[in-house]
C-alpha cells in the first residue's frame, strides 16, 4: 500500500508540476503576445507619422511650384499693366499732338507747326 502511495504521490507531483509548466508557459505566451501586439501599434504609428511627413513635404514642394508660378503670372500681369500705361501715355500724348497739329492748321500757322515738329529752327 505504501508503494502504492507513492506511487500516487509521484504521480499527483508530475501532474502538478506539468500543470504548473503550462501555467508558466501560458503566462510567458500572453507575455510575448502583448509585447509583439504593442511593437505592431508602435510599427503602426511610426509608419503612420512617415507617411504624414512624406505628404507634408510632397504639398510642400507642389504648393512652391505654384507659388512660383502664381508669382510668375504675377509678374507677367504687372508688366503687361505697366506696358499698357506706357502704350496708354504715349496714345495720349499723340492724340494731344495730333490736336495740337490740327489747331495749328486750321489756325494757318504752318510756321508754327513747322518749327514745333522741329523741321524749322
Amino acid at each position: 500500500m505504501e508503494a502504492q502511495d507513492q506511487g500516487a504521490r509521484l504521480t499527483e507531483d508530475f501532474l502538478n508540476r506539468a500543470v504548473e509548466n503550462l501555467r508558466t508557459q501560458a503566462e510567458r505566451n500572453r507575455e510575448m503576445t502583448q509585447q509583439l501586439a504593442d511593437q505592431q501599434q508602435r510599427r503602426a504609428e511610426a509608419t503612420q507619422q512617415l507617411t504624414q511627413e512624406s505628404v507634408d513635404a510632397y504639398m510642400s514642394f507642389v504648393n512652391s511650384m505654384f507659388s512660383f508660378q502664381r508669382e510668375g503670372i504675377g509678374a507677367a500681369q504687372r508688366a503687361t499693366d505697366q506696358a499698357a500705361g506706357r502704350c496708354t501715355s504715349l496714345v495720349a500724348r499723340g492724340v494731344v499732338r495730333a490736336h495740337a497739329f490740327t489747331f495749328f492748321i486750321l489756325q494757318g500757322d504752318i510756321k508754327s507747326l513747322l518749327m514745333r515738329v522741329g523741321v524749322l529752327a
